[in-house]
This record gives structure tokens, sequence and C-alpha cells, in this order.
């Protein structure tokens, strides 16, 4: 339910409208609770508007994001918090895309919650995440625009619907600009917020490249790629854990296998069609697992790739916290099946082939 709780009355009941108020029994108890927050979130989103709104217009974007691109649990997160520990960044934190609406009035609320509220472990992967920490974007924008997949996550009989926000391959032109808008109009809070470049991370961009090229001429693409077979372990955890938490509507669990294929291979044929026309000094692929083993050898290389500067203050921070780490134990998974090895072979061979994982 966290992934909502941002949302404002009339973007709720559209939700609601547009699935036909079909929610499941036991979540009646969620859904009254959203609509409470919705009315006082609608409230705040007048009140942030008369405070806010001009200063917000006025906002330039003067560097364009760094983006961070990559399927779910391939590792983005990891790179995420790696890159954020860089000062000349900025980056949403959880309680902003909790609070797309009114984080910038809510700050000294913000600052009061920080001291109640301990770090605590997200159900798919046992990373500890408190409200100050990086997060993604996506959250925001779906309870701000309804237009992601992620609100699919709630209403999954209309899943397939929000699917098409995955690449916006088919969305009208309208429709593309109203989402631009919205994007634009919450990085220019973050914008007034810190005065700083902006680090963005979000696995549903990905399959946008070409909008946010639009966006911003010249933003610069990191994208983390992970074995399949680790990656589709991961994402069926995913949606074993909060995924299953955020629906609203019952489901047949037995179509998650071929949605995460079918979700996996539509992302990556847009990620390819469209990264293809990004200049080379502004991309760069790296794999988890090398990440993984050597941290500090693959940051410094991301800065020299992309021309990044402050690496020399980046690197003892870096130290100190991978040191800080080295405890963390990543979740284990049961082996993969042969039938659904071959499935995952099948669906997702240019991966393998692109990558050269063994399958």
């Amino acid at each position: 339910m966290d992934s909502i709780v941002g949302i404002s009355a009339r973007e709720w009941l559209r939700a609601l409208k547009d699935n036909h108020f079909r929610i499941s029994p036991d979540s009646w108890l969620k859904v009254i609770l959203i609509t409470f927050l919705s009315i006082k979130n609608a409230r705040q989103k007048s009140k942030e508007h008369q405070l806010f709104a001009q200063k917000i217009k006025d906002t330039e974007i003067q560097s364009a994001p760094l983006f961070l691109l990559g399927h779910w649990r391939s590792g983005t997160t990891f790179l995420h918090n790696l890159i954020a520990l860089d000062k000349q960044f900025a980056f949403p934190n959880l309680f902003e895309i909790r609070n797309p609406h009114s984080f910038l009035q809510k700050e000294k609320l913000f600052q009061k919650r920080m001291e109640l509220y301990s770090a605590r472990k997200r159900m798919m992967d046992n990373i500890q995440v408190a409200l100050n920490d990086p997060a993604e974007e996506e959250f925001a924008l779906a309870v701000m625009t309804l237009q992601s997949p992620l609100i699919g996550w709630m209403f999954p009989r209309r899943a397939s619907h929000y699917e098409h926000y995955t690449t916006f391959d088919s969305i009208s032109e309208d429709e593309i600009k109203q989402w631009k808008a919205q994007y634009l109009f919450y990085l220019k809070k973050l914008t007034f917020k810190y005065a700083k470049p902006l680090l963005l991370k979000s696995p549903v961009n990905t399959a946008r490249i070409r909008l946010l090229a639009e966006l911003f001429p010249g933003a610069k693409f990191i994208h983390i790629h992970r074995h399949p077979y680790d990656v589709f372990r991961s994402t069926k955890k995913l949606y074993t854990t909060a995924v299953q938490a955020a629906r609203m509507q019952a489901y047949d669990k037995k179509l998650t296998d071929s949605f995460i294929l079918d979700r996996y291979h539509e992302m990556y044929q847009a990620y390819w069609r469209d990264i293809a026309q990004i200049p080379a000094q502004n991309k760069m692929d790296i794999a988890f697992e090398e990440l993984e083993k050597y941290p500090e050898k693959l940051v410094s290389s991301i800065y020299q790739t992309l021309n990044l500067s402050g690496y020399d203050k980046l690197e003892p921070v870096l130290k100190e916290y991978l040191r800080k780490q080295a405890d963390y134990k990543k979740n284990t998974y049961k082996p993969i099946d042969e039938a659904l090895k071959e499935k995952i072979k099948q669906k997702w061979q240019f991966s393998f082939d692109k990558w050269g994982y063994d399958a």
C-alpha cells in the first residue's frame, strides 16, 4: 500500500472508476484508508500549489539528469546507492516519492518522522531502507498520472492496460504530452529544493529512453544487466512479496511467470531500439556481477567513461559505505527447474547472446 499513499482524491477516484470498483473483500480496509489519505493529500496539494507553483514554474533544470536503467532486480538499487553517495547529485528520497504533491511543505514533518522511523528491510531483498534513502521516482509519477505499470500491481485484472505505459509505444501523443509535463514538474520540484543535478533510477525508464532524450537532450544513461536466471528468480520474489502486498484484486498467480517473461522481452526490445540513438559518450552498460565483485573499480570506470567529475571526493565515502555493507547477505533461491529454464531461454535468448551469459 505504501506505493499509493500519496495519491490525491481526484486520481484515486479515477483509478477506482477505471477499474469498475472491483476490489477484493480483503482489500476494502486498504481502500478506505487510501480514500481518507487521498482527501488529505488533495488539500495538501492545493496548499503546495499556492505556496510554490510559481517558484517551481520558474525553476530551470540546468543539467540533464543522470539516468540509471535496468530491469527490476538487476542491481539498480545497489548502483543507485553507490552513486548517490556523491554529494554533487540530488535524488528523490522515499519520503518525496510517497508525498509527491506535498513534500516541499512537509519538510518539518519529514524531519520529525526521520527521528521516529527506523530503517526497515524491503520485503524482496532484505535491504535496509530509510526515509531519506534514494528511491524510484516512478512511484511518484504513478500516483500523479496513473500512467504507469505500477498501477497494474494494485489492479492486476487490468494490468495489460497499464503495461502500455512501460514503453508508451501505443499511447496517444496527448497522453505522452501529459506524462512529460507531470514528469518535468516533479523533477523541477526536486531541482527547486536541492539546486543540484538529478540522479534518477527507475527500471521502467529502461523502455523510455526515447521520451527521456526528448525531454533532456544530452542526458546520460547507465544500464545494468544481470544473469537472466537470477533476474527471473528475484523478480518472482518481488511479485510474491511487494506486488502481492500492493494488490487490491484477486488474480491468477499461475500467470506470473508468463507476465514476467513478456514484460522483460518488451522492455528490452524498446531499450535496444532506443539506446542505439544515444551518443557513445553518453551511455554505458555494466554487469551486476562485476559491480558486486569490484564496486570501486567499476564506479571509477563509470566516471571516466561518462566524463563525470568528482570521483576523487566520492572515493573515500564509497570505501566507507562498502565497508559497512560487508555483512549484507543476498537472498538465496531454489534452482530453476529445467522446463522453466527452457522457457526463459526461449523468451530471453537475446539477453544470453548480448551479454554472454551461460544458459
